[in-house]
Parts: C-alpha cells; sequence; structure tokens
C-alpha cells in the first residue's frame, strides 16, 4: 500500500510550452523529461457502489503492463488529493479481483453480487511528462504534466494539468512549488480529480451545478482538535473555489457572489473558534490578500442586494417604477463594472496563490497546544464568543450603525461556531439556541443592508444630482424598512438573551 498526496493544478493547453520552458530555467537540477503514454480503464456497477464506498478501481496501461490498481479512502479538497493505493500488475487488460490485498475492501469487491455487475465505464487517454524536484535535501516532488482526454461512450472531456506529487518531505514544499509556478502561469487549483471528472461526465453531468449550502459539520468528540480545523477549513476551501468557478462561469447569477462571500467570513470564524490551535502569524500573513478578494466580491454583492432587496420591491409599485428608471440604468452599469473587476481579480494569479496560501495555513503542522480534547476547546470557544456579544445585545437600539455592523460581525463568527461544533452536542438544545439567534442577524442584516444602501446612493447623488428625485424616494423606503427592522431586532434580541446555552 502506498499513500499519494499530490496538488493538481489546471494549464491552457496553450501554455504547455511555457511551462516547460519555466522549468528549464527555474529548475535546471531537474530530472527528466520522461514522456509516457498511459490509457486507463475506470471500473464499477451500474449503481456506482464503490464511488458510494470512496473506492476507485482501474487497469492501467503503461509501456508493456497492465497494472490493477485500487484506490481507497479518496479525498479531494481545494486542489490537494489524498488517498491509499493497492497496485498488482496483471497479465492482460481485464480484471484480476484475486489479486487484491485482503481485507474489507477487497470482501466488498469480490462478492458475487458486486464482482458480476462490474463494467468499464469511462477511460483516459493521457499523455504524461514527468520531471523530479528536490527543492531541498530530503524532499522529492514529482511534476507530472498531464494532457489528453476523459472518454464515456460518445462523451469526451480534454484534461490538461499539472500534478505535484509528494514522494519525501515536507508538504509545504509542495505549495512553495505551486506559488511560484502561478506568478509564471495562468494555473487554477483543480479540486476533482480524473475519476470524479469521468463519473461526471459517464452520468452527463458535463457542467457542474454549485451547492447552494455547505455540507453540514460531522465532527465526533473523538476527533483530534487540530484534525478537526483542517477537515472543516478545507471543506470550506473547496467550497470557496467552487462559488468562484460558479461566478465565472455564471456572471448573471447572484447565489455564488454571496455563497462566496459567506465561505471567506467562514473561514474567519472558524481561525478565530480554533485560536487555539492555529498558526496566528501565517494567518495574518494571508489577511491583506483575503480583505482584497473579500472586498472585490463585497463590491458586487452590494449591488445584488441593493437590486434586490430594494430597488426589485420598489419597482413593484407603478409610482416608482418609472422614477426609478434612471437609478436602475446607473445601477446595472455598476454592478458590470464590479463584475469585470472581480472576473480580472479571480482569474489573477493573486488569487490563486492565496488559496495555495490557505492550504498552507490549514495543513501546517499543529502547534503544541493542540492536544486540547475537542468538546472542551468548543466549550471554551462558544463561553468567549458569547461574552464577546452578550453585553451589545442588550441594546440594540440604542447602538450606532457601526456598532451595530460590529455586532453583526461577531453574532455571525458565534452561529457559524455553534454550526461548526454543533454536533458534538445535543441537535435539539443546539437549534433552540440558534433559531433566536439567526432571527436577531436577519434583523440586523436588513439593517446593515439599509445602511450600504444609503451610501451606495449618497456616493451616486455626488456624481449624478439629477437623480435626487429618484434617490430620495429611496432613502424614505429604505427607512421605512429599517424602522421594521428595527423593532424585530430589539424583540428577537431578547428572546435570545434568555436563551441558555447548550454547552
Amino acid at each position: 500500500m502506498t499513500i499519494e498526496i499530490e496538488l493538481k493544478l489546471q494549464l491552457p493547453r496553450s501554455q504547455n510550452r511555457r511551462f516547460q520552458q519555466w522549468l528549464k530555467t527555474h529548475q535546471p537540477q531537474a530530472e527528466g523529461p520522461v514522456i509516457e503514454h498511459q490509457v486507463s480503464i475506470y471500473f464499477d456497477t451500474p449503481a456506482l457502489d464503490l464511488a458510494h464506498q470512496g473506492m476507485g478501481l482501474r487497469l492501467r496501461r503503461q509501456g508493456n503492463h497492465w497494472i490493477q490498481t485500487l484506490k481507497l479512502h479518496q479525498q479531494a479538497g481545494a486542489g490537494l488529493h489524498q488517498h491509499q493505493e493497492y497496485t498488482t500488475v496483471v497479465a492482460n487488460p481485464s480484471l484480476e479481483l484475486n489479486q487484491l490485498d485482503q481485507g474489507p475492501a477487497a470482501d466488498f469487491i469480490q462478492g458475487a453480487a458486486i464482482q458480476s455487475a462490474l463494467k468499464p465505464l469511462f477511460q483516459t487517454d493521457i499523455k504524461r511528462t514527468l520531471w523530479m524536484v528536490s527543492p531541498a535535501p530530503d524532499t522529492r516532488i514529482e511534476i507530472a504534466l498531464d494532457s489528453g482526454h476523459i472518454i464515456s461512450g460518445t462523451r469526451s472531456l480534454p484534461i490538461n494539468e499539472i500534478e505535484l506529487e509528494l514522494l519525501q518531505g515536507d508538504l509545504q514544499a509542495v505549495y512553495v512549488l505551486g506559488e511560484r509556478l502561478a506568478e509564471h502561469l495562468s494555473l487554477t487549483l483543480q479540486n476533482k480529480n480524473k475519476a470524479e471528472l469521468g463519473y461526471r461526465l459517464y452520468m452527463g453531468q458535463v457542467k457542474e451545478a454549485v451547492a447552494p449550502h455547505l455540507a453540514t459539520s460531522t465532527l465526533s468528540p473523538l476527533t483530534a482538535s487540530h484534525q478537526a480545523m483542517q477537515s472543516l477549513a478545507l471543506a470550506h476551501i473547496q467550497y470557496l473555489q467552487d462559488q468562484l468557478n460558479a461566478i465565472l462561469a455564471m456572471p448573471e447569477h447572484l447565489e455564488p457572489v454571496h455563497q462566496a462571500h459567506v465561505a471567506l467570513r467562514r473561514l474567519r470564524s472558524l481561525r478565530k473558534a480554533f485560536s487555539q490551535v492555529v498558526d496566528h502569524e501565517r494567518w495574518e500573513i494571508l489577511l491583506p490578500d483575503l480583505k482584497w478578494l473579500m472586498k472585490k466580491i463585497g463590491d458586487v454583492r452590494d449591488l445584488d442586494v441593493f437590486i434586490d432587496e430594494i430597488l426589485l420591491p420598489m419597482e413593484q409599485i407603478p409610482a416608482f417604477k418609472s422614477q426609478l428608471a434612471p437609478l436602475r440604468q446607473l445601477v446595472i452599469a455598476r454592478r458590470a463594472q464590479r463584475y469585470e473587476e472581480l472576473d480580472w481579480a479571480l482569474s489573477s494569479a493573486r488569487c490563486t496563490i492565496l488559496q495555495l496560501k490557505l492550504l498552507a495555513w490549514v495543513t501546517f503542522p499543529a502547534p503544541n497546544r493542540a492536544s486540547l480534547v475537542l468538546d472542551k476547546l468548543a466549550q471554551q470557544a462558544l463561553h468567549r464568543l458569547q461574552k464577546k456579544v452578550h453585553h451589545a445585545s442588550h441594546n440594540v437600539s440604542l447602538l450606532t450603525d457601526e456598532q451595530r455592523h460590529r455586532l453583526r460581525k461577531d453574532l455571525k463568527t458565534l452561529r457559524y461556531s455553534v454550526e461548526f461544533f454543533g454536533p458534538l452536542f445535543k441537535h435539539r438544545r443546539v437549534e433552540h439556541f440558534l433559531d433566536p439567534l439567526q432571527s436577531l442577524l436577519k434583523s440586523l442584516g436588513s439593517l446593515n443592508d439599509g445602511r450600504s444602501a444609503r451610501e451606495l446612493i449618497q456616493s451616486w447623488l455626488q456624481q449624478y444630482p439629477e437623480l435626487k428625485p429618484a434617490a430620495d424616494a429611496m432613502i424614505g423606503w429604505i427607512a421605512h424598512q429599517e424602522s421594521l427592522a428595527r423593532l424585530h431586532a430589539e424583540d428577537a434580541a431578547l428572546i435570545w438573551l434568555r436563551t441558555p446555552p447548550f454547552w
């Protein structure tokens, strides 16, 4: 058995020669290149029983040999791929299941029902070019440029990617090499391996739909604290990447922009919730780029909220519709401009390098204090976060806009932390605590949206004073909505403050 750890990066095919030239210039001691033609056939049942068990079974032609490989516990997240791999040389391009190492996986596959249903689902036809580099005396990294296709029936999907596989040494060296490549090439992280892409192709899912919500936390009290942080953080980074890809692919959709903003907020909350087991120095290095990305996303999100929550409802009233037409034209133009800036940012080396730095931060070895038991860490974190917001929540109606905004951010950190740690406690008690908290956050969110809208309108009036009639009507509407939200926030705060903590 071997354990593979590799980073996958998508590369435009037009930059393959540039990549090879970069290796010659910046890695002159690299061994290679070695060129291989690899044809791999992937097997499963029509019901995808192996995939549902986290297994992958393939035959690969390598030179004059066929190699049978069983992959277990496949973990793909945010461009980082890890799995256990069992390989056997076989005589012909047909499965020899009796050669599998004995164990639960072999017993499952060798069962009569599974074995009789196995069939080829898809195959890959890849030209692989290999180099070996040693960035440090005890570190070896295999660099592979894979160019070819995945084929399933009449469907085909082009593949062109760089794989950086750690053979020996420190995983951080892989991220450093990835960052150096990203400075010179148009790279994006690939969070799906060829098998996952092949299954999607087999099922006819060429374009991926983005999930509207992040998967629920599945922590258990037996999970080590640092491992829990890593698992949650990798899931959030992958979710962020999915949303960023959706923003580029679907510029007219509002939800990916909002969810990308949420993913970044949750990552920041995760750092605070697990403050006792994270590397804060590395986080501080990340912070300027994180704020830059949040600003680019936030600029588009603010306009989307303005359109969806204020402009569209007002336009449903006939007396306002014609009056608001010039303002609508300006908002749509500004949204297109902000989206173009976001598109550029997401396609930049700075964005790719930020994601690599996030991965390096998450997978950095645990600090010495990481031995704290998870449920104890959760109790301390939730108590600390609740204490921070408790006083301000008594005086919601007396807070300034800025104080209310700060309270809302702190309450969101508490809410996200409750969701992180929720599986460690009784579900009913967690929900009893979350319901009034979410109600309060909804009211504070409406007040924050009103504040942002007023600031946008005032900035536009400085450039376009002729919009004043429409702006006055809109500010009046916002003031009415804010008065309702303020009353609701006061009631929600009273209810939440009476709710006992569940930890």
